[in-house]
């Protein structure tokens, strides 16, 4: 007789713990990774950015804001206000993505206009973002009515949107290690950009082996997924044919 799989535990009394440690990570990770660059904006190191940076700073840490406050709502019991509050975070995500396909074009033509050409191949980085973020929401407001499939898939897509971040704070420390690991090539840069979101989405998948005895299997089905565009990005910041592409895309 086959045994058949032990049902997944939807709620565990730590995981509102977990949740706010996940938060307060995602926190950490943006400061840490983007307070550099602001600084040097604010202290005229560098010159005045694009005024959609702002409007898209406002959003992105909107989300985070959003992301956070439900977390506190999940915490508190306050289901009600949760799904209140979950249209505005559905609506907010399309902004999320709206300004971040618009910001990425309008940051790099400003990058170009100001002698940092070789860094628009980065565009690759935010674009992929904006592919995979907005497929994981939808996919998490479909499953709306299973809240360990609901959650889990929120915690990635939000994860998705600290890869900017990430890159920006491990880029420096994972960059020349890698590539002295592995050569300058694809690999070693997917590693340096993505591995801090892999190493979070990796704590969530321990997490929930040592509270349930098994890992959900969402984490097995979007995380492929997930990575095989992140690989497909590496692949592109490293084509020989990509700048002249975002050369095109920016009108530059």
């Amino acid at each position: 007789m086959h045994n058949r799989p032990k049902p997944f535990l939807a709620h565990h009394k730590f995981d509102r713990h977990f949740q706010l440690s996940m938060v307060i990570l995602s926190w950490i990770v943006i400061i840490w990774g983007f307070s550099p660059s602001l600084l040097k904006y604010a202290s005229g190191e560098l010159p005045a950015p694009p005024l959609i940076l702002h409007f898209h700073a406002i959003v992105f840490f909107g989300w985070l804001i959003l992301y956070t406050a439900q977390s506190f709502l999940i915490r508190a019991g306050q289901m009600a206000k949760h799904r209140k509050l979950g249209k505005l975070t559905a609506i907010w995500a399309v902004l999320v993505v709206v300004l971040g396909i618009a910001t990425a074009i309008i940051m790099n033509q400003y990058k170009f206009d100001h002698g940092r050409e070789f860094e628009i191949a980065f565009i690759a980085v935010p674009l992929i973002d904006m592919v995979i973020f907005p497929i994981l929401i939808v996919a998490a407001l479909y499953c709306i009515k299973d809240p360990s499939i609901h959650k889990r898939l929120m915690l990635i897509a939000t994860i998705e949107l600290l890869g900017a971040g990430f890159g920006r704070a491990l880029g420096p420390i994972f960059g020349p290690f890698f590539g002295r690991m592995l050569g300058d090539n694809l690999f070693s840069f997917w590693l340096s950009v993505f591995l801090g979101g892999y190493i979070m989405v990796l704590i969530a998948m321990i997490y929930d082996l040592a509270t349930r005895k098994q890992i959900h299997k969402i984490y097995f089905i979007a995380m492929p997924f997930v990575i095989s565009l992140h690989l497909a990005c590496a692949y592109l910041f490293k084509a020989p044919f990509w700048p002249e592409v975002v050369r095109q895309m920016i009108g530059r």
